[in-house]
């Protein structure tokens, strides 16, 4: 700097871009879920819905020894090649019969997560009675494909369409979307089933995901 030269403020655009970048900074990962999304976010089609309940379906029936209704992949799906969480429910006459799942994925691809998860809610839950090959014939199946889980402080103002996860170590207690509509109730449901007593510490998550049951679709079929 030579003799006499007053140091001047940086230009006033360069302000201006650092300001921009800080907000675009802000914007991209203020958001940013705790899990990453499963590639089931992108959505299914009709067809791989149905598909997806046909698979359920026809893998408890092969548990018992019976064969199950021809099921055949849409063309063009990428169900094969991807993964996710899901939880398969039964239900007769919308009372619980059986549900078992997980968060994250344990098998290759989504069918074999479904028909695995399928099975274990026909024979392996704990809180029900197995589910005989002539009760299967009154059941109605759900499918909870797992999306995403974001950190939250309070579960004010959740839809129903969203699930809700309360965890403390390796305790852990999920309400499936679409289980109750009062959110408090929600949470307190979430509390008794992880074992944790309600008000204590605990993580707290939203759970995006994607539910359809066997008879959703009827409406949408062509005659």
């Amino acid at each position: 700097m030579e003799k006499g030269e007053l140091k001047t403020s940086p230009p006033l655009y360069n302000l201006f871009s650092l300001f921009v970048f800080s907000f675009i900074f802000v914007l991209l990962f203020h958001s940013v879920p705790a899990e990453e999304p499963s590639s089931a976010e992108v959505g299914l089609s009709l067809r791989e819905k149905e598909f997806l309940l046909q698979e359920a379906r026809n893998s408890i029936r092969e548990f018992y020894g019976e064969k199950g209704e021809s099921a055949l992949l849409p063309p063009g799906s990428s169900l094969e090649k991807r993964s996710a969480g899901v939880f398969v429910t039964l239900d007769i006459n919308n009372k619980v019969v059986g549900c078992r799942g997980s968060l994250y994925p344990t098998q290759d691809n989504i069918i074999k997560e479904i028909r695995k998860k399928a099975i274990s809610a026909c024979m392996g839950d704990p809180h029900y009675p197995p589910v005989s090959l002539r009760m299967l014939e009154k059941v109605r199946i759900s499918i909870t494909v797992i999306i995403s889980l974001v950190p939250v402080q309070s579960v004010k103002g959740a839809a129903k369409s969203d699930g809700i996860l309360v965890k403390q170590g390796d305790r852990v207690g999920v309400v499936l979307p679409y289980e109750g509509s009062d959110p408090g109730v929600r949470l307190s449901w979430g509390y008794k089933k992880a074992g944790i007593p309600e008000g204590e510490s605990a993580e707290i998550y939203i759970i995006k995901a994607l539910r359809f049951a066997e008879g959703d679709f009827e409406e949408n079929r062509q005659p």
